[in-house]
C-alpha cells in the first residue's frame, strides 16, 4: 500500500528513485507529445508571454508570480551561460527554453511535494503492493521534458515560497535536486500537506522537513531513544514472560510509540504545556502507563493477579480499560507536568471525545485560552481510525469555538490491520487517515522500524501544534506481532503477513545494532540497559506480591482533590433561594440592551416573561434559566450544550439574542449578572449550538463534566430519541462508569420526551432503557412493614446508591429544584430527565414564585391536592403517572366530574423509586383501587420499571392489589405517524381510562405484564412476617428443639455457661454434636435475608403472560409445602430439577439488597447436598429454606440497629450467645476478613459463612482437645488438613 517494491528493492545506493523510473519509463512519450503540467503559471506557450511577464516585472515585480519574480530577480536574463551553455541570451526562443526549464524543475519539485509519499518506503513488513495511478511516471524526470544529459546541469531554485532544499545554495545539478527530493519525501517518512489551504502553514512544513540536515541527532538524542525503545520492548517481554496466557493487548511491532510519544511530551513541556490527557484504545495502553505516564509498576503487575480484592466500591475493569492520572517531573526538562489517560470501554475511539471534553475544561479551569499549558494526545488503531464515524465527528469539534482544544496530536498505531481485516476490505482510501485531511491537518506517515524517522516527526508534531494550534496526525506503519490478542492465532486468516512478521527483528535490536555500528553506543552500554530495566521490573514485581487489594481510586483519571472532605453525604443543602433574587433573576431574564434591535417575536416572548415575573408565576423556559443564574450568582460555573440549545429547539430558551441588523452582534442575559447582587462575582455561563452530532459531542460534555465537580454540565438532545446515536457513551461512560471507574459524574441530560403526534421519531426518549439500566432492584429497598417509619437517612441512602437519577419532571419549580439539587448534592450523580415539549407553554403547567423560595425543594412526587383529599376514604381510585399526561388525566378527570373519587399522583423521580412518599399516597386512600397510566405503549415507558416497584410496596403493606395498567397497546414503534393517528390513540387512552373508573372499594384486575406468579408468592417478602421493623420469628423457634444433622436450625440463644477452656456445654437436652447446636459454642445460626430476591418467571412452566402461574404440573414432593414448591420452581432457571449454587445465588439477597455471595450458595448447597453431586432437589431445598430462615431470625436479632449488617460489636454478642468465648479484637479481625465493601461490618451471606466456618473449625479443634481445655499440640500436617477441610472448595 504504500511502497513500489519492484521498483525500490533493486536501487543500488548511488542511484535515485527518478533516474530509476525515467530508465524504467523509456517508452513513455516525452512531455510535447502529453498533456502540459496542470499549473497555470508553468505553461507559458511562446516567448512573447514570456517577454510581456518580465516588462511587467521591470514595472512592478509585485504584479506577477512570486515563482516569475524569483526567476527574473536571480538574473537568468543577464547570465544563462552558466546554466545552459548553449542558449543565447538574446535570443527569444533561448529565454523561452530557459524559461520553461525552469519551470520544470519547480514542477518536479511540486510534483515530489504533493506525491512523494505515494512512493515511500513505509512498510516495514515490504509486503503492501503499491495502488496509486500512474505508479512511478509522477516522479520520473522525462516526466518534465528532461534527459539523462540534463543531470548534471545546474539550475536554478525557485525561492522559499516553493522548497527549502537548497539551504544557502541558489542552484544545484538536476541529480542532486532528485537525490534531496528523493530522501525528504520517499524514504521512510511520507509527507501529506498540500492539501492545506494556508501557505504560512504549508510553507513551515516545507522548512521542517527540505532544509539541509534539520533532521540530524545528536549522539545524546540517539542515546535517550535506544533508552526508551529499551524500556519499551523489555516491558512487554517482561509480561509475555510472567503472564503468558493473559491478554494485555501488547504494543510488540509498534514499540516506537513509546519514544514519540515521549518526544511530544517533552518538545510540548518546553513550549509551556503542564498538562497532558490522553486519550487510547486498549492496545498498548499497559506500557503507555508504565513508561509514559510512569505509573508505577508494581501497581500494574498487580493487576494480573486474579486473587485481588476489592478495597472500594466500584466493580472494577480489566486492566487495559483503566485510567490514571499521575504527576511527574519530566527529566528531559526538568519540569512538573501531569499525565492523565481517559479510562475507555472496549468501544473503540470512544474515549477520543471524552479527553477533548477533559482538556478543555482543564484549560478554561487554568485559563489557558490559546491552549499553551493543557492539551490531548490521541491515540487510534489504523482500522478504527478509517472506520469508526465518531472520528470524524470529533475532528469537526477541533476549530468550533466552545469545543476546540487549540490542537490535538493523533498518532495512528497502524498495524496495517484490523482485527482480521486487512485494509483492502476495511477501507476505502488509501490511508487509513485520510479522514484527516477534512480539517486541513498535516499527516506524517512514517515506517515504525526506523526511531529516529519517528522520533523526528513527533517532535515535528509538537512544533505544529504549538506554532498553529490545530491538529496534526503522525501514521505510525508498523506490525502486530501477536494476533488481536496474545491468545489469538494470526496465521488462520493472514498466514503471509505473519510469516514475514515471524522474520522481523525487532526494532530495538535493529536500532541498537546500528547505533554499535556507527560507534554512538557500546555493545556493553546496550547490554547495561537493558538490565538496568530489567532489574527495575524484577523489583516491582516482587514488590506487586504484597499489594493484596486493589484501590480503583488509584486509577482515576480526573480525581476531584477535597471536593469529598467535610461533607456529610446524608445532607443536601436546601434548594430554595430568597424572593428577592428570585425576583431579580426574573427581571434579568426578561429584559435586553436598548441598543439592541431584536425580533419582533422575541419581544413578545420577553415581555411575557416581564408579565410573568410581576404575577410571581415562571414557566419552563424561565423557570429553567433562574435555575442556572442562581447557581451562577453563588459562583458555579454552567455549560449547556447541543443542537440549537441557544434558542431551544422548540423557540423557548433565547439564551443568546441576536441583533437583527448588525452580524454577530449578540446578547446573553446569564452573562450579564456583574453588580446585580453585591458582593457576588458570577461564573461564567456557556451555551452552545454544537455540531449535528450526539455520540462526540456527549462524549465531550462528559469528559468536561469529570474535571470539576462544582461545574454544572448539561447536555439537551433536539429530540429524544436522537440520543440513540450516542448511546455507547450513555451506556460506557453516564450510566456505568461510577462502578467500573469509579467516575462520579453530575451530568445532566436533557431528552424532550412526549407524544403530541410528531411522529415515531419524535416522540419518545426511550425513558424505558434508562429505567432498564438503573441499578436498584425492585425488591431491594429496605421497605418496613405496614406503615412503619422510614429511616431518617432513607431518601439520601438512595440517591447515594443508584447510578443516575432518572426523572420526567412536569413542573418548572420542580425543575429548578432538580438543576440544583445536582450541585449542592455531597456527590454526584448524572441525571436524565424526560424534557417536556407540550407543557412549555402550557399555562397550567406554570409554578409560583411559593414553589421556588424559602424551604421548598425538589419533589419526588407531587401528591394529589384537589377536593379528593378532603374525603379520602371515598376516593375510588389512585392514579399514578409520569410527566405530561397528567395535565391531560386531570383534564379528563374534571369533564367526567370525579375529581372527588379520582386521585391522582405524579411520580416527577421514577428512579430511584420513591418508596416512602408513594407507600403514604396509598395509605392515605385505603379504598382506592391502584393504577399506572402513561402515553407511551404498554412495552415502552415507566410502567414495567415501576409495577413490580408498586406490587413489592402493596405486599409490604400487607396489601393483595394488582396495579392495573391503563395506556396504550404494545408496539413496535415508539408512536403513530401522523398526528391525526397519535390524537386518536391519545383519545382511546384517556377513554379508557374514563372508563375504568369501577364502583367503590373496587380492585382492577391486572392485565399483563408484571403478573405475580405462585399464587401471589413474592420472594421480597420475608417468610413469617419477618423483616426490619417487624417482630423476628426467632421467638418460637427458641422452643423447639432442632433435629440432628447439618441444616438444624440455630441453638437457644443464651442460657449457657462457660467452661475454663472457653467452651460452652450442650444445653441440657443435649443437641448432637454433628448439627449446629452441638459442640463448643452453639452453633450459629442460619437464614435467608429477605428471602430469594427477583420476581419469578412469569408462566414458569405454564401459560404466557396473563395466564396462571405455571409449574412443572405434577404437585410438590412429599415433605415439600407448596409455597416452598413455586419457590423451588423460580429459582431452577433451567428446569432441570436441581438448583445449583450458581442459581441459589441469583435468587438470594441480603439485607442491604445485595446478591449473595457465592462462596456461602457454594457452602450451603454443599451442606445440603446429599449425594455430592454439586446440586440440591426440591426435597434438599426445603431443609435448605427452613435453614436459611432460622439463620435470618437469628441474624435479625443481633443485628441490633437494623442496619442490615453485622459490625463487629454485634458479632461479639452473637459469639458470646452461641458461647463462643472470644475477645472483642478477634470479632473485629474477623469482620475485616470477611468485610467484602470496606464498610467496617458483614452482610448477611458473610455472617453465615463466619458462624459455619467457625463452628466447623471448632468441631476440628475440639475433636484434638482430648483434655476440654481450650489448648491443643497439633502437627504441621495435621494443621494444614484441618484448614483444608474448612475451606469452601470442599464443602461440596
Amino acid at each position: 500500500m504504500y511502497r513500489v517494491k519492484t521498483f525500490i528493492s533493486g536501487l543500488s545506493k548511488p542511484q535515485t528513485l527518478g533516474i530509476l523510473l525515467q530508465r524504467t519509463c523509456a517508452s513513455v512519450q516525452t512531455l510535447s507529445d502529453r498533456a502540459q503540467t496542470t499549473h497555470s503559471f508553468l505553461n507559458g506557450s511562446s516567448s512573447v508571454y514570456t517577454e510581456h511577464m518580465y516588462e511587467a516585472w521591470l514595472q512592478d515585480p509585485s504584479s506577477v508570480h512570486k515563482s516569475w519574480d524569483a526567476y527574473f530577480r536571480y538574473g537568468e536574463f543577464a547570465s544563462p551561460a552558466q546554466l545552459a551553455p548553449h542558449a543565447q541570451p538574446s535570443s527569444s526562443v533561448n529565454t523561452y527554453k530557459q524559461s520553461q526549464e525552469y519551470y520544470h524543475v519547480q514542477s518536479l519539485i511540486r510534483s515530489y511535494q504533493e506525491r512523494g509519499h505515494h512512493y515511500a518506503d513505509l512498510d516495514p513488513l515490504g509486503i503492501n503492493d503499491h495502488t496509486f495511478s500512474n505508479m512511478g511516471l509522477e516522479l520520473a524526470y522525462n516526466h518534465f521534458q528532461f534527459g539523462e544529459k540534463d543531470l548534471d546541469r545546474k539550475f536554478y531554485l525557485p525561492d522559499d515560497s516553493v522548497t527549502y532544499i537548497g539551504g544557502e545554495e541558489k542552484s544545484l545539478t538536476l541529480r542532486e535536486i532528485i537525490r534531496r527530493l528523493e530522501n525528504i519525501y520517499c524514504k521512510h517518512i511520507g509527507i501529506e500537506y498540500t492539501h492545506i489551504n494556508n501557505e504560512e502553514q504549508t510553507r513551515w512544513i516545507r522548512e521542517k522537513f527540505e532544509t539541509p540536515r534539520i533532521r540530524e541527532f545528536s549522539k545524546e538524542e540517539k542515546h535517550i531513544t535506544l533508552a526508551r525503545l529499551v524500556r519499551s520492548q523489555r516491558f512487554e517481554e517482561f509480561l509475555s514472560t510472567k503472564w503468558t496466557s493473559e491478554k494485555r493487548f501488547g504494543l510488540e511491532g509498534c514499540e516506537v510509540l513509546i519514544p514519540g510519544m515521549k518526544t511530544v511530551i517533552d518538545r510540548s513541556t518546553e513550549f509551556g504545556v503542564e498538562s497532558f490527557i490522553v486519550g487510547m484504545p486498549h492496545r498498548g495502553r499497559l506500557n503507555v502507563l508504565a513508561n509514559v505516564c510512569r505509573k508505577p509498576l508494581e501497581n500494574i503487575f498487580c493487576q494480573f493477579d486474579s486473587k485481588l480484592n476489592e478495597e472500594d466500591e466500584g466493580s472494577g475493569d480489566v486492566k487495559y480499560h483503566l485510567g490514571m492520572s499521575h504527576h511527574r517531573l519530566n527529566r528531559v526538562t526538568n519540569k512538573e507536568i501531569n499525565v492523565a489517560v481517559v479510562a475507555n470501554p472496549s468501544h473503540l475511539e470512544a474515549s477520543g471525545p471524552v479527553a477533548q471534553g477533559k482538556t478543555r475544561h482543564e484549560q478554561e479551569c487554568v485559563g489557558d485560552t490559546d491552549g499553551k499549558r493543557v492539551m490531548s494526545i490521541l491515540l487510534h488503531g489504523d482500522a478504527a481510525f478509517s472506520g469508526q464515524g465518531v472520528v470524524y465527528e470529533t475532528l469537526h469539534l477541533s476549530d468550533l469555538p466552545t469545543f476546540t482544544t487549540h490542537g490535538t496530536i493523533h498518532i495512528v498505531v497502524n498495524n496495517q490491520i484490523g482485527f482480521t481485516t486487512d485494509p483492502r476490505f476495511s477501507r476505502s482510501s488509501p490511508y487509513p487517515t485520510d479522514v484527516g485531511r477534512v480539517i486541513n491537518a498535516p499527516i506524517f506517515h512514517v515506517n515504525a522500524d526506523y526511531p529516529e524517522e519517528v522520533v523526528y516527526v513527533c517532535k515535528v508534531a509538537a512544533e505544529w501544534r504549538a506554532t498553529f494550534g490545530k491538529d496534526v496526525v503522525v501514521d505510525l506503519v508498523c506490525y502486530r506481532r501477536n494476533g488481536h490478542n496474545e491468545n489469538d492465532n494470526p496465521y488462520v486468516t493472514q498466514p503471509i503477513m505473519y510469516k514475514a512478521i515471524e522474520k522481523q527483528k525487532p526494532v530495538m535490536e535493529k536500532y541498537a545494532a546500528e547505533l554499535i555500528s556507527s560507534g554512538v553506543v557500546t555493545t556493553d552500554d546496550y547490554k547495561n540497559e537493558i538490565e538496568k530495566y530489567d532489574q527495575i521490573c524484577k523489583k516491582a514485581y516482587d514488590d506487586s506480591k504484597g499489594i493484596l487489594v486493589n484501590k480503583n481510586s488509584e486509577w482515576l483519571d480526573s480525581p476531584w482533590g477535597d471536593f469529598f472532605v467535610n461533607k456529610d453525604q446524608m445532607k443536601v443543602a436546601p434548594t430554595g433561594i430568597s424572593e428577592d433574587i428570585v425576583q431579580k433573576l426574573g427581571v434579568q431574564a426578561s429584559t435586553y440592551p436598548k441598543d439592541l434591535e431584536i425580533h419582533s417575536s422575541l419581544k413578545r416572548v420577553l415581555k411575557t416573561r416581564m408579565k410573568m415575573v410581576e404575577d410571581r408565576t415562571v414557566d419552563w423556559a424561565l423557570g429553567e434559566t433562574i435555575a442556572y443564574m442562581s447557581l451562577l450568582i453563588d459562583g458555579y460555573p454552567v455549560r449547556l450544550s447541543g443542537q440549537d440549545v441557544e434558542r431551544g429547539t422548540f423557540s423557548h430558551r433565547h439564551h443568546v439574542i441576536h441583533d437583527q441588523l448588525v452580524d454577530k452582534k449578540t446578547y446573553c442575559p446569564l452573562n450579564n449578572l456583574d453588580g446585580l447582587f453585591e458582593g457576588k462575582k458570577p461564573a461564567p455561563y456557556t451555551v452552545c449550538n454544537s455540531s449535528l452530532s450526539e455520540y462526540a459531542v456527549l462524549g465531550f460534555e462528559v469528559g468536561f463534566s469529570q474535571v470539576d465537580p462544582n461545574c454544572l454540565v448539561l447536555w439537551e438532545a433536539q429530540f429524544g430519541d436522537f440520543a440513540n446515536t450516542a448511546q455507547p457513551i450513555i451506556d460506557q461512560f453516564i450510566s456505568c462508569g461510577q462502578d467500573k471507574w469509579v467516575r462520579q459524574l453530575g451530568l445532566v441530560l436533557l431528552l424532550p420526551h412526549g407524544y403530541e403526534g410528531m411522529g415515531p421519531e419524535h416522540s419518545s426518549a426511550r425513558l424505558e432503557r434508562f429505567l432498564q439500566m438503573s441499578n436498584d432492584d425492585p425488591s431491594q429497598e429496605l421497605i418496613p412493614r405496614n406503615l412503619e417509619k422510614f429511616g431518617d437517612d432513607f431518601v439520601m441512602q438512595q440517591l447515594h446508591d443508584i447510578n443516575w437519577f432518572v426523572c420526567n419532571i412536569s413542573t418548572p419549580a420542580n425543575f429548578f429544584h432538580a438543576i440544583r439539587r445536582q450541585i449542592l448534592l455531597p456527590f454526584r450523580r448524572p441525571l436524565i430527565n424526560m424534557s417536556p415539549k407540550a407543557i412549555l407553554r402550557l399555562p397550567e403547567a406554570r409554578s409560583s414564585f411559593d414553589e421556588m423560595i424559602g424551604d421548598t425543594e425538589f419533589q419526588r412526587i407531587i401528591p394529589e391536592t384537589g377536593i379528593a383529599t378532603e374525603k379520602p376514604q371515598g376516593v375510588q381510585k389512585l392514579v399514578f403517572c409520569t410527566g405530561k399526561v397528567y395535565y391531560e388525566i386531570a383534564k379528563t378527570r374534571k369533564v367526567a366530574e370525579k375529581e372527588h373519587e379520582v386521585a391522582v399522583v405524579r411520580v416527577e423521580q421514577i428512579s430511584p423509586f420513591p418508596y416512602d412518599l408513594v407507600r403514604d399516597e396509598i395509605a392515605k386512600y385505603p379504598n382506592a383501587s391502584i393504577s399506572w397510566v402513561q402515553e407511551e405503549h404498554k412495552n415502552m415507558g415507566a410502567f414495567q420499571y415501576v409495577e413490580p416497584r408498586l406490587r413489592h410496596l402493596l405486599m409490604n403493606m400487607g396489601r393483595n392489589d394488582k396495579v392495573k395498567y391503563e395506556g396504550r397497546f404494545p408496539a413496535a414503534s415508539p408512536a403513530a405517524v401522523s398526528c391525526k393517528e397519535g390524537g386518536k390513540n391519545c383519545v382511546h387512552l384517556l377513554t379508557d381510562f374514563k372508563m375504568s373508573w369501577g364502583a367503590p372499594g373496587a380492585r382492577p384486575q391486572y392485565s399483563g405484564y408484571g403478573q405475580p406468579q405462585g399464587g401471589g408468592y413474592n420472594p421480597s417478602a420475608p417468610p413469617g412476617g419477618g423483616g426490619y421493623g417487624a417482630p423476628p420469628p426467632y421467638q418460637q423457634q427458641q422452643q423447639q428443639q432442632p433435629p440432628p444433622g447439618y441444616g438444624q436450625p440455630p441453638p437457644q440463644y443464651g442460657g449457657g455457661s462457660y467452661q475454663q477452656g472457653g467452651y460452652q456445654q450442650p444445653p441440657q437436652g443435649g443437641y448432637q454434636q454433628s448439627g449446629f447446636g452441638g459442640g463448643y459454642g452453639g452453633g450459629a445460626p442460619p437464614q435467608g435475608y429477605g428471602g430469594p430476591g427477583g420476581a419469578p418467571p412469569r408462566g414458569y412452566g405454564g401459560p404466557g403472560p396473563g395466564g396462571p402461574p405455571g409449574g412443572y404440573g405434577p404437585p410438590p414432593p412429599p415433605g415439600v409445602s407448596q409455597e416452598v414448591w413455586e419457590m423451588f420452581q423460580t429459582v431452577d432457571q433451567d428446569r432441570s430439577g436441581k438448583i445449583t449454587s450458581v442459581e441459589l445465588q441469583k435468587a438470594l439477597l441480603n439485607g442491604n439488597w445485595s446478591p449473595f455471595n457465592h462462596e456461602t450458595c457454594r457452602l450451603m448447597i454443599g451442606m445440603f447436598d446429599h449425594n455430592k453431586n454439586g446440586t440440591i432437589d426440591a426435597q434438599e431445598f426445603s431443609a435448605l429454606w427452613k435453614y436459611i430462615q432460622d439463620w435470618k431470625a437469628c441474624f435479625e436479632r443481633f443485628d441490633t440497629d437494623k442496619s442490615g449488617n453485622i459490625d463487629a460489636r454485634e458479632l461479639h454478642t452473637a459469639f458470646q450467645t452461641f458461647g463462643y468465648n472470644l475477645s472483642p479484637q478477634f470479632c473485629d479481625t474477623v469482620v475485616r476478613v470477611f468485610d467484602r465493601r470496606g464498610a467496617r461490618n458483614i452482610n448477611f451471606d458473610d455472617f453465615i459463612q463466619t458462624c459455619v466456618m467457625l463452628k466447623t473449625l471448632t468441631d476440628k479443634f475440639r475433636v484434638k482437645d482430648s483434655q476440654q481445655q481450650g489448648v491443643i499440640n497439633i502437627s504441621y500436617e495435621d494443621f494444614l488438613e484441618m484448614v483444608l477441610d474448612n475451606t469452601i472448595l470442599n464443602v461440596r
